[in-house]
């Protein structure tokens, strides 16, 4: 009976490690039904925009471990010629600093020019970080994006931009460039809080963004990349919607 009470559990946790290793695996190999074409770096001249994925600030409103690896990396790309312009993405999703803002602070005190630096400041996960830059990436004239940041998250965001039609370069963090390049020190930067009237948590902030879309609440990450995964290899692959305004 004990036996037969865990089957069903095990097997299922063994059926979600499986399919997110073949997520993975399809990823890196540019995954089954993508439209998306293979890039190349450009030999002449800067790649257009790269979208840099945000993680969270401190408590205290100061750039994190995370977000100076990012911005440092970005600062690279920028300074070696790789990429010419960047959109930060990340609202204020686990405290009331918003991500896109710190990584944009970041990136300019360490050379990047303001203005080669676009802000995405609605953004509560992966799939909405790509999604809502490649609208501000359209906007902007680009067809074709780059993912600036850490190898795993570059190899997933870049398979989902590929399965909903954009093409994608994956530019993974060289990691030891960039411990290098911390290793000399980072500045102490903060960034101001949004208003705590204002501020919702993320389950609330879900629950709420789902209310206005007449929609259930959003399911665990995990479940949803994987359902898209699913969703992309039958063609049928589709970005989040935009968020509702003011959430």
């Amino acid at each position: 009976m004990t036996s037969k009470r865990w089957f069903k559990p095990v097997v299922a946790a063994v059926a979600v490690v499986v399919l997110f290793h073949v997520f993975v695996h399809l990823a890196i190999t540019r995954c089954w039904g993508c439209r998306g074409a293979d890039l190349a770096l450009p030999e002449t001249e800067s790649f257009g925009v790269a979208i840099v994925p945000g993680c969270p600030s401190m408590k205290d409103g100061g750039l994190s471990a995370c977000q100076w690896r990012r911005a440092v990396w970005a600062a690279e790309l920028h300074e070696t010629g790789v990429v010419s312009a960047f959109i930060t993405s990340g609202s204020a999703v686990y405290n009331r600093y918003v991500e896109a803002d710190a990584l944009r602070a970041g990136m300019a005190v360490l050379g990047v020019p303001l203005d080669r630096i676009h802000t995405e400041t609605q953004a509560l996960h992966t799939d909405e970080n790509m999604a809502y830059s490649m609208a501000i990436a359209a906007r902007l004239g680009h067809v074709r994006v780059a993912v600036a940041s850490d190898g795993v998250q570059v190899v997933v965001s870049c398979a989902m931009l590929r399965m909903w039609g954009t093409d994608c370069l994956s530019l993974p963090m060289d990691e030891a460039t960039v411990a290098a390049r911390m290793a000399q020190g980072m500045p102490l930067i903060r960034t101001p809080p949004v208003s705590e009237a204002t501020w919702m948590d993320l389950s609330t902030r879900e629950a709420a963004r789902a209310r206005v879309r007449g929609d259930r609440s959003r399911l665990p990450s995990l479940v949803v990349y994987l359902w898209g995964l699913l969703r992309g290899l039958a063609g049928q692959a589709a970005p989040p919607p935009l968020p509702p305004e003011g959430l």
